[in-house]
């Protein structure tokens, strides 16, 4: 997949569309300066066939199992799926940003016994579709958002539950943008769960059957039979790939394949040129292909995208596909072409306890500081304290250190503040190489926090506050402040004299009652991180301004001896209607 865009990248297919006008070989009436080409790679597989064989035989029968198509929208990172061949092939024809992914999976094209409608809307604002097969959930789009949501009726027919043959579709709602995203690949599945925290996980959003290949992931339903043509691919440029490289780096090298073709270009006069590359392991993506002919050699630039993959030896041969129809019933003559790899991806930096990218990691809420250390291995063929940390998506006051162990791995300690409220975090951590013999990519750890719902009515952290400040500022307010964090009821400041200084016996002989003002003073912070926990800010100084002056007009502060003073800031605690007292306690150091 993609790292901010949603797509299935090992099953994609390449729609190049070469329209050319004219016939022969000669290159005067070979025209390519118009030609529209669409690119992508897929998984193809050999069952595909057979599948859409059977689609056939199913059609004379009555309502058919057919293919939905997939395609992923650049510009949106929202996909489209139809059965329509007539919108697929307008869609691959006119409009660039979708990549065609082939087929995702099957359902029926009308009405059968077990079988419900799945019903489309387009959404207006974002320009994606939604599907959905509850009549109740139709019902309440059509009724509170019809402003947004256009019906555009029944797209296909499915199961509401599991049957044979059948697969659940997983759906997944995206909060950044507002739309919906359906899988049929359970591999896909944990990817997103795993990696895309903005993807909400909706469940089984209904039972379809998956894609030919058997485990729900697209592929192109090449014809069993076909006929070929005067116009032959003659080689690729590389004539193999060969790498190593670290996971999330992809496959470095030979991003640009060059396809030769010699023979009759005329062929292409009028009609669409697919160019389906099979890419068994998914190590690419394609991002773009332009077509060249010179003098009557031509043939197909392709900038092709390496994917991140995991760790593992990755050997096969990719194949090449060149075809006048969708099906591949008429293909360029001697094609497939065969072009062998051999890849060799690194692991990166991975948590030790389960080797993976992802922890789970559970603490109680409570108002100590909690710390926790999480052991690292560090990417092949470096030392630990070869890289350092940066912090991505985390709370701010949640500090984390990387550190080296000593024993070729470290550990990502992180220290939880008390306090911090109960739920769930993902907390994102960028590593960094500082430089080796061999450059290793940066990656990303996600650590999958959550923090136990209390057992306490209420929760005071940190539990005790102490605040300093210095006789030399004089008037200077500094700020310090606690958290209070009501599992139930509500906390609140008791108004007015909330702070109280407990002044001991030797403390109150030394310092009259005229002088003992308001050295803290506490109130309610705006900024509320959620409803459930309130922050105080606590206000405090050695000096205090009384307004009066000396005979030489000078102003004349209230200051504190130096020493330690016990305080307290009064609260009170509501629950079901009754109020209590509680006491926050701390130190106030004065200090010269």
């Amino acid at each position: 997949m993609r790292t901010s865009l949603l797509y299935w990248a090992s099953g994609l297919a390449l729609a190049a569309m070469l329209s050319a006008c004219g016939g022969g070989g000669d290159s005067s009436v070979v025209d390519l300066s118009t030609v529209k080409v669409s690119a992508t790679t897929f998984r193809q597989s050999e069952a595909a066939a057979i599948a859409e064989a059977d689609v056939v035989l199913e059609k004379a029968a009555g309502p058919a199992r057919v293919p939905l198509y997939r395609f992923f929208n650049t510009n949106t990172g929202t996909h489209f799926y139809t059965r329509n061949t007539i919108e697929r092939d307008q869609v691959i024809a006119n409009y660039r940003q979708f990549q065609f992914e082939g087929v995702g999976y099957y359902a029926y094209d009308g009405e059968q016994a077990g079988l419900q409608p799945v019903y489309r809307f387009f959404n207006t604002r974002t320009g994606s579709h939604f599907y959905t097969i509850s009549q109740a959930e139709r019902d309440q789009v059509r009724a509170t958002l019809a402003q947004t949501y256009s019906y555009e009726g029944v797209a296909w027919y499915a199961s509401t539950s599991a049957a044979a043959g059948t697969a659940p579709i997983y759906r997944f709602f995206n909060t950044a943008t507002g739309t919906h995203f359906y899988t049929v690949s359970a591999s896909e599945r944990a990817e997103v769960i795993a990696h895309h925290p903005n993807y909400s996980n909706e469940g089984i959003g209904y039972y379809a059957w998956p894609g030919a290949d058997g485990n729900g992931q697209p592929t192109i339903p090449l014809s069993p039979t076909f006929t070929t043509v005067n116009l032959t691919l003659t080689g690729t440029t590389p004539a193999a790939i060969q790498s190593q490289s670290y996971e999330s780096m992809g496959v470095p090298t030979d991003t640009f394949w060059t396809f030769s073709a010699q023979g009759d270009f005329g062929v292409l006069a009028g009609k669409p040129l697919f160019v389906y590359i099979d890419d068994p392991d998914g190590l690419y993506s394609v991002q773009n292909a332009l077509p060249f002919y010179n003098n009557g050699q031509g043939g197909l630039f392709v900038q092709m995208k390496p994917n991140a993959k995991e760790p593992g030896t990755y050997r096969g041969n990719f194949k090449i596909y060149a075809c006048l129809d969708f099906n591949c019933s008429v293909r360029l003559g001697n094609v497939p072409l065969s072009m062998p790899y051999d890849v060799v991806v690194k692991r990166n930096v991975r948590f030790d306890a389960n080797g993976s990218k992802t922890i789970n990691v559970g603490v109680p809420f409570g108002a100590a500081t909690q710390q926790v250390a999480l052991k690292l291995n560090p990417a092949e063929g470096t030392a630990m304290g070869a890289w350092y940390l940066t912090t991505g998506a985390a709370p701010p006051n949640l500090a984390a250190v990387l550190t080296d162990d000593g024993d070729g791995k470290g550990s990502l300690r992180l220290s939880i503040p008390g306090g911090t409220p109960a739920g769930n975090y993902n907390l994102d951590y960028f590593f960094w190489s500082k430089g080796s013999a061999a450059w290793v990519p940066s990656t990303q750890l996600t650590v999958k926090l959550e923090v136990a719902q209390s057992t306490e009515p209420y929760v005071l952290a940190p539990a005790t506050a102490t605040l300093t400040s210095l006789l030399a500022h004089e008037v200077y307010y500094q700020y310090g402040g606690f958290s209070a964090t009501a599992a139930r009821g509500t906390l609140a400041l008791a108004a007015p004299g909330a702070e109280e200084i407990l002044y001991t016996p030797e403390q109150q002989t030394a310092i009259p009652v005229n002088k003992r003002t308001r050295f803290i003073e506490a109130s309610r912070r705006d900024y509320q991180p959620n409803p459930s926990t309130t922050l105080f800010q606590l206000g405090h100084t050695a000096c205090v301004r009384t307004f009066e002056y000396t005979s030489a007009g000078l102003p004349i502060n209230n200051c504190l001896p130096a020493g330690n003073y016990a305080f307290r800031i009064k609260l009170l605690y509501t629950l079901d209607g009754s109020t209590m007292p509680v006491d926050y306690l701390g130190t106030f150091v004065v200090a010269p």
